[in-house]
């Protein structure tokens, strides 16, 4: 009798022991789902959109439409038929305002982002850098006043990139070097200095 209640003890405590896990696996799982899901990226753009100064080019971003059906956005349909986003492309839409408000770990599918000819300013923010799929960046003729934040040095499928005719200062950072991929990079008309690394 009393083996039995040591070994229903035991059950019970194994059984604990896997419902706090499971728990906590979702708990972590969570974020991650978030982040990946359109209602998510929807909450997202509208965000950023209403930190803009300008929000007339973006009339067709509203809660209720598809952010699939908003300008400039282009989604794709995985292979379980769930629509994510995978190109950002706003030029010349005369959009005034900062890229803080831009939360950039809810488009971790994006392949393209072009802000391209715009009124931007302020930093470049770091989370850029969670673009893991991007391919083609092009942040040309804005007002950017720093350099790339060294996160988006990690982005090791980017082919593409433009950052000319901003306000960029300072050196061009080491780690450019590791975008091996990297087939065309244009900075002219900036304050940089150094050369592109090998």
């Amino acid at each position: 009798m009393r083996v039995r209640n040591k070994a229903l003890e035991f059950s019970k405590t194994v059984a604990m022991k896997c419902i706090r896990s499971l728990f906590l696996f979702s708990i972590f799982l969570l974020p991650l789902a978030q982040t990946t899901s359109l209602t998510f990226q929807t909450k997202t753009l509208l965000h950023w959109k209403s930190t803009l100064e300008n929000q007339n080019s973006l009339h067709s971003w509203n809660i209720d439409a598809s952010p699939c059906n908003w300008t400039g956005i282009t989604c794709c349909t995985t292979n379980r038929e769930r629509q994510i986003i995978t190109k950002i492309s706003l030029p010349d839409m005369g959009l005034v305002g900062t890229l803080d408000a831009l939360n950039f770990s809810a488009f971790p599918s994006v392949r393209i982002l072009n802000l391209s000819s715009n009124h931007l300013s302020g930093a470049i923010p770091s989370t850029a850098g969670l673009l893991s799929k991007l391919t083609h960046l092009d942040l040309s003729v804005n007002q950017f006043p720093d350099f790339m934040p060294l996160q988006i040095c990690s982005l090791s499928k980017l082919s593409y990139m433009d950052v000319s005719q901003n306000q960029l200062t300072g050196p061009i950072p080491t780690s450019v070097g590791n975008l091996t991929k990297l087939e065309a990079f244009y900075l002219y008309h900036n304050k940089i200095s150094g050369s592109i690394p090998e």
